[in-house]
């Protein structure tokens, strides 16, 4: 598994050794994952209660794990959307970008 996305079974995998209390080390080891990732998938599951109680079938697992794009965050606006006006006059105006300075 190493170096690739791991797909929802993969995931339900971990998830179970977890729950299992299985250690982290063993579980990255055994899957072929780092143990960063392991860390990391015990988080996300604590934050979305999938540590306790029933283990999520494959379609609620990966609803959660692939929200739809309503269900994601959007990210903040730009800093430079200020300026967006400004750049773009000047690249229409053959100013942008800014041409090399010449040295003598």
């Amino acid at each position: 598994m190493a170096g690739r996305r791991c797909e929802v079974t993969d995931v339900r995998e971990v998830l179970r050794r977890l729950r299992l209390g299985e250690p982290e080390r063993r579980i990255a080891q055994e899957l072929g994952l780092s143990r960063n990732t392991v860390a990391s998938y015990r988080r996300w599951a604590e934050r979305h209660g999938l540590l306790t109680g029933e283990l999520p079938d494959a379609a609620t697992l990966a609803a959660v794990l692939h929200p739809s794009e309503r269900a994601r965050q959007r990210h903040k606006q730009s800093c430079a959307v200020p300026f967006r006006d400004a750049v773009v006059m000047g690249d229409t105006a053959g100013v942008w970008p800014p041409k090399p300075l010449s040295c003598g």
